[in-house]
């Protein structure tokens, strides 16, 4: 795992610098500072200024140390201000900190901590992924990111231009195929994958509804899908991940992967656009733009199933 560095992201960096000084003449003699002869050496003469930044008038004293100690230690208690037993409280740090540690299944445990931006949007870039999510009432997230590069690298990025940037190695991505479905605003978009054969609502239907979790990878023979974004943000940005053990399967088959929308509402007569990212065995990400027609709001409640926007998986098993 590597600690993040953090950065602004507008390019700004503001430094606040808190400072006493003092000066101290401790060679200086009597008649040097300008008086006579009569003041003896070893008197303390302060040289201070008061609130009004006028200076002490000590001229016309003419004191040993010797014979007036106590005078002249009264005289230096009344112009030297006594400072305060405690330092001043310093005020919580505002830094946005972040740091990524790498998963089974290639995944990324990404968190972030924002101490004064307590339930704000968000947005986490990484390799041609984007999504949006929101910080709890103590400025902090945690997510599990797919990885879509060997080495991960994670940008958090607030509305007001702070940020940060986690990165960790994600050896393991290797052994994946990933395709990844993501759109922004109240769409409907859906990413289903269907394993050998298997038909909706059954066991092998992987989609938001039933995701199945990475462990499942493990078995050899069952991916998984992730969803990320937080939906009720403002303007939010959503992806449906799917994952596959391509390595590790001992099956040969096929799964069938398609994009779904339901005809809603706040869909019907639009135009809606999204954008799939594919990760194969070969290791390069593919990128492919997706417009559709939703019709018109008589069609409410049915589904559009596009079949061929993106590829399906054809699996060698081992």
């Amino acid at each position: 795992m590597q600690r993040l560095r953090q950065f602004g992201l507008t390019g700004g960096t503001i430094a606040v610098a808190l400072g006493i000084g003092y000066v101290m003449q401790m060679d200086a003699t009597p008649q040097s500072l300008g008086y006579g002869p009569d003041v003896q050496a070893g008197v303390l003469v302060a040289m201070n200024l008061d609130d009004d930044n006028t200076t002490l008038d000590v001229s016309g004293i003419a004191l040993t140390a010797a014979e007036h100690e106590a005078e002249l230690r009264t005289v230096a208690q009344n112009v030297v201000p006594k400072l305060p037993d405690t330092a001043p409280a310093v005020a919580a740090s505002c830094a946005v900190e972040a740091d990524a540690e790498t998963l089974p299944g290639a995944m990324v445990d990404l968190r972030v901590q924002a101490p004064c931006m307590a339930n704000e949007r968000l947005t986490v870039h990484h390799n041609g992924m984007m999504f949006t999510d929101t910080t709890d009432s103590a400025g902090e997230i945690r997510v599990r990111v797919p990885a879509l590069a060997p080495v991960a690298v994670m940008i958090v990025e607030f509305a007001n231009g702070n940020g940060a940037v986690a990165t960790t190695q994600v050896p393991s991505l290797a052994f994946y195929d990933r395709v990844v479905l993501q759109w922004a605003g109240d769409t409907g978009f859906e990413l289903h994958a269907r394993e050998f054969g298997a038909g909706y609502g059954e066991a092998g239907h992987v989609w938001h509804g039933a995701p199945r979790a990475p462990d499942a990878a493990a078995m050899g023979n069952q991916g998984f899908l992730t969803r990320l974004g937080d939906a009720d943000a403002p303007s939010p940005l959503i992806a449906d991940i799917y994952t596959f053990p391509r390595a590790t399967a001992s099956q040969d088959g096929v799964i069938a992967l398609s994009i779904e929308t339901e005809v809603t509402a706040r869909n019907c007569g639009r135009e809606i656009e999204a954008q799939t990212l594919e990760l194969r065995d070969d290791g390069v990400l593919r990128t492919s733009d997706v417009g559709m027609s939703v019709p018109g709001c008589a069609a409410v409640g049915n589904f559009l199933v596009l079949n061929n926007l993106v590829d399906d998986l054809t699996v060698a098993g081992k």
